[in-house]
Parts: structure tokens; sequence; C-alpha cells
């Protein structure tokens, strides 16, 4: 079954790679550009999104819609220690930033337990 992969908000770069990064995976991959609150966050298992989202998580986690639970990434375009931890202790699974690697994804993914 493939999984269903929602990169929301990101900056155009970090989403343009991280796109030909997913693009040979077995993953259908979604693009949003809808207020983070209009999304179903529920039908995702994977959502890519800013690291200023990465309190959607903990959104996610709680809201009573669907026992369904996306695994949640923040993704960056320059890696940054303190933005890592706060985007952790905002409630998200794992962070990662460019450039973007298929093995660092994949090692993100399966460490998630997505693949």
């Amino acid at each position: 079954m493939r999984k269903r992969v929602l990169l929301a908000h990101l900056d155009p770069e970090v989403e343009a790679a991280l796109d030909q990064v997913l693009a040979n995976q077995p993953m259908e991959v979604e693009h949003t550009g809808i207020e983070a609150g209009l999304i179903d966050w529920h039908c995702y298992d994977v959502v890519f999104c800013s690291p200023k989202l990465a309190e959607i998580a903990s959104i996610v986690r709680s809201s009573s819609g669907g026992n369904k639970k996306p695994v949640v990434i923040a993704a960056s375009r320059i890696p940054e220690t303190r933005e890592w931890l706060d985007v952790l202790e905002a409630g998200a699974n794992d962070y990662c930033a460019a450039p973007f690697e298929k093995s660092q994804i994949n090692s993100i993914l399966h460490a998630c337990a997505c693949v």
C-alpha cells in the first residue's frame, strides 16, 4: 500500500528538493498551500512541514478525529541545532535539512516506521 505524504507550507526550495528525493518512492506525494487549520491531517501517513509548523504534531495527536496519526517531520533549508531541538520539543517526530539525500530521508522514514 502506498503511503500518503503531504508537503505542507514548505519553503519552495525545500519542497522542490524533497519532491525530487521522494519522486521514485512508493508514495503518493501531495502539496498544500492551504492554511494549516484546514488540512485533514489524519488522511496522511507522513507530513513534511516548515519548522514553524512543527506544533501541528501535538495538535494532530490530541485531536479527536480518527485513529491514524501522521508522522510529522520538520524540513528546513539550513540546518540549525536550536531549530532541531525546538521542533522536537514542539512534538515533531524528526527534523531534516537540505541538502536532502535519498538515504537520509529513507533513514528518517524507517526510524519513524513509515516505510
